[in-house]
């Protein structure tokens, strides 16, 4: 696959307190790079191939691990294929079914490039 420049950004300026389970595009999509800073506890980005937002029954195609304190970044050089949709949820806890939620503001400046 050859490299595309990401045409969009899913921007999340601060998390909520709970998993905030998000669809960021209900079609197949190229996730390109991932990046933010991490305020709180360690965290798990949990990455969904899926038309409809995640949900603690669904197993995700890909978990990301972000120490505590620390920006992340996370590029996917050509890019990450999601065929049905792309969604994702974030926990402290590494299961794929956990409702651990992430404290209000323990990641921020959250970025999704995509296409």
């Amino acid at each position: 696959m050859a490299f595309r420049p990401a045409q969009n950004t899913h921007r999340l300026l601060s998390a909520l307190n709970t998993v905030n389970a998000t669809l960021v595009n209900a079609r197949a999509t190229l996730v390109q790079r991932i990046n933010g800073f991490n305020a709180g506890a360690i965290t798990y980005l949990k990455l969904y191939d899926k038309a409809t937002a995640p949900a603690e029954t669904d197993t995700p195609r890909k978990t990301l691990y972000i120490a505590a304190n620390t920006s992340f970044d996370f590029p996917f050089g050509d890019g990450m294929t999601f065929g049905s949709g792309f969604g994702y949820r974030m926990t402290t806890a590494a299961a794929d079914n956990s409702t651990a939620a992430v404290a209000a503001a323990a990641v921020l400046a959250l970025n999704i490039d995509y296409s």
